[in-house]
C-alpha cells in the first residue's frame, strides 16, 4: 500500500485549486490518495464530491509516492474505513480549517488528507493537511513503532524539515505533536 501525493497543477480553472492548497498548506502537495496493492485508490475529492474509490492513471512527474509497509490485515482495515465512509461529502470548510481555525470541522465530511490520515489510524486527522501527512509518512518509513502524542501547538517548517513549538498562536499552528520512535 502507498500514499500518492499530487504535486502537479490541474489544467484550466482547476489549476487555482492546486496552487491555493499548496500555498495555504505551505508545501509542494495539493492532494493525496491511498493506493491499495491492487491499484485501486481511495480519498476524498472536491471534484468527485467526497469520499470515494477510483482507478487513477498517475501521470509521471505529477505525483510522489510514499510506500507504507502494511500487512494484508492492515490494508484491509484501511479499505474498510474507506468503504464505510464512501459517499461522505467533501469538507471544504474543514480543509480550510487546517490553516484558518475559524472554519469549523465536520464530523461526517472529509478532505483528502483527513480521510487518508483517519483511515491510517492517525489521531485528530482533521488537523492534518497533505504536506504534513507527507512529511510524517516519509519520516516514518522504516520505523517500527509510531507514537502519537497530542500536545502543544506546532508550526511545521519546510525550510529545515522540523516541527517547532509555537507559543504565539501563529497562523499556521497545529496542536498535534507527532514523535516517530524506533523500537
Amino acid at each position: 500500500m502507498k500514499v500518492a501525493f499530487y504535486k502537479g497543477t490541474m489544467p484550466a480553472w482547476r489549476g487555482w485549486i492546486s496552487r491555493l492548497v499548496r500555498f495555504v498548506d505551505r508545501g509542494p502537495y495539493s492532494h493525496c490518495e491511498v493506493v491499495f496493492s491492487d491499484g485501486l485508490c481511495a480519498s476524498a475529492s472536491w471534484l468527485d464530491g467526497g469520499v470515494r474509490f477510483k482507478k487513477i492513471n498517475f501521470k509521471p512527474g505529477h505525483w510522489d509516492f510514499v510506500d507504507i509497509s502494511a500487512e494484508a490485515a492492515e490494508e484491509a482495515q484501511v479499505r474498510k474505513w474507506f468503504t464505510g465512509h464512501t459517499g461522505c461529502r467533501y469538507d471544504l470548510p474543514g480543509s480550510l480549517g487546517v490553516v484558518f481555525r475559524v472554519f469549523p470541522q465536520s464530523a461526517d465530511r472529509y478532505f483528502c488528507s483527513e480521510a487518508a490520515a483517519a483511515a491510517l489510524g492517525l489521531p485528530e486527522a482533521w488537523r492534518i493537511g497533505p504536506n504534513l501527512l507527507a512529511a510524517f509518512l516519509k519520516n516514518a518509513q522504516g520505523k517500527e513503532k509510531i507514537v502519537y502524542l497530542v500536545s502543544m501547538p506546532l508550526v511545521y517548517s519546510f525550510s529545515n524539515n522540523q516541527a517547532m513549538p509555537c507559543f504565539c498562536g501563529a497562523f499556521f499552528c497545529l496542536s498535534l505533536l507527532i514523535y516517530v520512535v524506533n523500537s
